[in-house]
């Protein structure tokens, strides 16, 4: 719900970072929210590398969406 109000308000929603490469996300528990349309309010998905691309893909992320930012806790272009 926050996403899509900070979507509606004009804001540009992003998950910087974003892993799937553990088979965590294949978890029912874990998918089931995922399948409902969890990344639809954001704008940009940055995955590690792109190893990471299809299991966001799989989730409905379109390609668009996604892209490869690295290992944001050892760039220190982002500190």
């Amino acid at each position: 719900m926050l996403l899509r109000e900070a979507r509606r308000a004009g804001a540009t929603t992003m998950l910087a970072s974003g892993t799937m490469t553990a088979d965590y996300h294949l978890e029912r528990s874990y998918a089931r929210p995922l399948r409902r349309g969890v990344f639809q309010d954001l704008d940009v998905v940055g995955v590690k590398d792109e190893t990471e691309i299809g299991a966001f893909t799989r989730f409905g992320v379109p390609a668009a969406r996604l892209r490869v930012l690295g290992d944001l806790r050892y760039d220190a272009r982002f500190y």
